[in-house]
């Protein structure tokens, strides 16, 4: 599991089409559990009383919620870890966005640097 994003983009028509045919119950259950996947960076412990505890439900209830998510690849099982197919992408694009900013913001601030430096040593002409 890695570091949460503090936002990722989100596309209603994608979700309204991901969740058509789920019931209510397994609505509730699938985006409580992608809104957890996002917040962990990537990834939930397949801990049916931390995940039953975020759901409100007996654990009995998740474990039901939990076979018919996997049946129809809404997560998947990753070692110890529930994990989503498209949270991976989305989270690794987040992640590949900020490393470039950073650089960005890096290669900004040494190039301010080199100018300043430059502007403080500047003699006027004689």
């Amino acid at each position: 599991m890695g570091d949460a994003l503090p936002w990722y983009q989100r596309f209603p028509k994608d979700v309204l089409t991901g969740i058509n045919g789920l019931t209510l119950e397994e609505r509730g259950a699938y985006l409580t559990i992608l809104e957890l996947i996002y917040y962990h960076g990537g990834a939930i412990d397949d801990d049916e009383r931390f995940i039953a505890g975020w759901l409100r439900v007996h654990t009995r209830v998740w474990r039901r919620l939990r076979v018919r998510l996997l049946e129809l690849g809404k997560l998947y099982v990753n070692g110890p870890h529930l994990r989503n197919a498209r949270a991976d992408r989305i989270i690794s694009e987040g992640r590949e966005r900020y490393q470039h900013t950073v650089q960005a913001g890096k290669k900004s601030a040494e190039t301010r640097n080199a100018n300043i430096h430059f502007l403080k040593n500047l003699r006027p002409p004689r």
